[in-house]
């Protein structure tokens, strides 16, 4: 039996407008089509998503998202919390 592919990738920007579609996975940056080093291939990028196919598999690698709130809402978390680790 074939071993499903595996799809670990780290999607930190894509970029799609028009014709002109970028994406970095893994900290490279390639283009629509572009073939990874572990044989796969780019199908498409979206501005939050990027379409893999490899072993005839394919599957979404989507941008990671920032926490609800934004960065202030973590910090506004972190002034609120009190810590009672001290026995």
């Amino acid at each position: 039996p074939r071993e499903p592919a595996q799809f670990a990738y780290d999607l930190s920007f894509a970029l799609s407008a028009g014709a002109q579609q970028l994406c970095m996975l893994d900290g490279k940056l390639y283009t629509r089509g572009g073939r990874l080093p572990d044989d796969g291939r780019i199908v498409t990028i979206e501005p939050y998503r990027v379409l893999i196919e490899k072993n005839s598999q394919r599957r979404w690698i989507y941008l990671q998202a920032p926490p609800p709130g934004g960065e202030g809402a973590i910090e506004a978390r972190a002034q609120n919390s009190t810590s009672s680790e001290d026995g």
